[in-house]
């Protein structure tokens, strides 16, 4: 009941603002083999399982906003507060400074601990960026980058047997991302940020459709 307060509090809030001025980020986790496989079987003999133990895990941090993408870091590394604030000083940040040119943005991000730490809000602070922290968590729904990470795990996922290396799969992510993410989709799915609060209201803080 608490949540879905937050949640029609939070669209309530937000339910005129220019999102065309906001930068959302969220982080992805894409595993080798994590597509469907298929095998054949002798009669009679069981199916050998070769699934990994620990197949190779390649860690994805993005960015979009209204005019197009931002920005897209892989690394095998785990993600941690320290190499998320390294990722948003030295990538997101200034690529959304390229865009937005001398205008003001903000940023959208999920409630991670990593994402509330002391070192990322501080250095929003010094960069003169503002950031969305009422954003009520566990709300895919109310981050339109939830659809990007969607489709290119659908587009990944098509050819799963071919990726042997994380480094292949890596090169894999951004093909599928320099092919999908584009200002068309950017704009699209921004833009359906409105509909989304609309959606929160009327159903009063329940899941919608996004």
């Amino acid at each position: 009941k608490r949540h879905k307060n937050l949640r029609v509090d939070f669209a309530n809030e937000h339910f005129d603002d220019n999102w065309s001025f906001t930068i959302f980020i969220d982080e992805s986790a894409f595993r080798l083999h994590s597509g469907k496989k298929h095998c054949y079987q002798q009669r009679g003999k069981p199916v050998k399982n070769q699934k990994r133990k620990h197949p190779a895990k390649v860690h994805a941090c993005a960015a979009i906003c209204g005019r197009g993408p931002v920005k897209l870091s892989l690394s095998t590394e785990n993600m941690t507060a320290i190499r998320y604030h390294r990722i948003l000083k030295t990538q997101i940040i200034p690529s959304a400074k390229d865009i937005y040119m001398e205008r003001k943005f903000r940023v959208l991000q999920d409630k991670d601990p990593k994402h509330q730490a002391k070192i990322i809000k501080q250095l929003l602070e010094d960069k003169n960026v503002d950031l969305i922290e009422d954003w009520p968590g566990c709300s895919p729904d109310l981050n339109p980058i939830e659809h990007v990470w969607k489709l290119i795990k659908e587009e990944v996922a098509k050819k799963s047997q071919q990726i042997t290396t994380a480094s292949h799969l890596k090169s894999r992510i951004r093909k599928a991302w320099n092919r999908i993410v584009d200002f068309e989709l950017c704009s699209r799915i921004v833009g359906s940020m409105k509909n989304r609060l609309e959606q929160v209201i009327k159903n009063k803080g329940d899941r919608t459709k996004y």
